[in-house]
Parts: C-alpha cells; structure tokens; sequence
C-alpha cells in the first residue's frame, strides 16, 4: 500500500499547485526532492525559478495532544541540501486517512529555530525531528509560495546586476 499512498500524495500535492499557478514535474529518481514546480502569473506568463516539494505519504498523522503539531523525523543529510538551495524547498506530509497534506518551508523553518544542518552531522548527529503545523494545505498556502519564491527570484536579479 506504500507506493500507492505515494502516488495519492504526488496527484494530491500536484492538483492544488496547478489550481495556483504552477506547472508540476515529478522527480522520478528520489535525490532528496519529489517535485519541482514552475509558476506562471494569474494572465498565464511564465515566472523565473521554481521550488522543491519533498513529499512524505503515511496512513495517518499523529498531531500532539499539546502542540497541535504534526512531527516528522527529517535525515541530516537532507536538511543541508534543502537549506543550501537557492529557492524555496517544502516538506509536504500527506495523510491518506484524512487526504490532507501539512506543510512546512524549510529553509524558514531552520533558519526561525537556529539550526544548522552542517553543525547536527559534525556533532554526529543524523536526524532532526521537524514539526509541522496541523492546519491542512490550501490555496492561500500556495500563494503564499510562489510570493515568496518570487521575491527570492527578485533578491537573486538584484545580486546578479
């Protein structure tokens, strides 16, 4: 049932990025990412850059008592990757039970908590447990992604001149 979940969590994840202006690739060979999305303005145009989806399907997500929080245990390796991109990069956890996805941008998310991948593996460490909060993905998320891709395009336009 593993690889079918996945594939509900790729046409899941896939459906609600081309409703919000993106084009969806899926990344055949697992290197860390699932997805790569371009966007596009509302008028149809094609934008400059894209983001990184790295999916995660599971029959049900347990969400903390306390938090309200979806964990998810993320390897070191990947978390240096993800940060070091120069667009954003999401982790999307796909329930099948409740067909939602939860989300979290990475680098952001890193960068708010004080974490550095590359001092977690010098310190011997291999994984780091992420949370996510448990509000369900939506369109407003989505926009909210290709702004702020959009910005980080604008950032790099600047650097570049």
């Amino acid at each position: 049932r593993g690889h079918i979940i996945a594939d509900l969590s790729f046409y899941h994840i896939a459906y609600i990025l081309t409703k919000h202006h993106f084009a969806v690739t899926e990344i055949t060979r697992d290197y860390g990412y699932d997805l790569l999305a371009h966007s596009f303005s509302p008028s149809g145009e094609p934008e400059a850059g894209h983001i990184y989806v790295q999916l995660k399907a599971t029959e049900a997500v347990k969400i903390g008592k306390r938090n309200k929080l979806v964990s998810f245990s993320a390897e070191i390796r990947d978390l240096i990757l993800w940060s070091e991109q120069p667009t954003p990069v999401y982790l999307v956890i796909f329930c099948a039970k409740n067909k939602n996805c939860y989300w979290v941008d990475v680098q952001i998310y890193l960068r708010s908590h004080g974490v550095d991948p590359r001092d977690l593996r010098a310190k011997g460490r291999h994984y780091l447990t992420i949370h996510l909060p448990s509000v369900p993905i939506d369109g407003s998320h989505i926009d909210s992604w290709r702004a702020r891709k959009n910005s980080m395009m604008q950032r790099l336009r600047e650097i570049a001149k």
